[in-house]
């Protein structure tokens, strides 16, 4: 797993989403989901940023994990 699949994992589970709802959120399929998690992709900016507006995760933390705190703010819902 690489270090972008594996944060997008850890926030889908802080969630407490499944693949499917979250990739339905993010605008992805759960296929799709799955190889970014898995390593086997990487996601599209578009995906990203739409996992940054979303959940209001600071970009840094998404993509290098690097964030003191991953600055989940009061956007993240798992209401839909």
């Amino acid at each position: 797993m690489n270090q972008i699949g594996e944060n997008i994992r850890r926030l889908r589970k802080y969630l407490g989403l499944t693949q499917i709802e979250f990739s339905r959120q993010i605008g992805v399929s759960q296929g799709t989901l799955s190889d970014i998690e898995q390593g086997n992709c990487t996601p599209s900016v578009e995906t990203v940023l739409s996992i940054h507006e979303r959940y209001g995760v600071t970009l840094n933390w998404i993509l290098k994990g690097s964030d003191k705190e991953w600055a989940v703010d009061s956007k993240v819902s798992n209401t839909g």
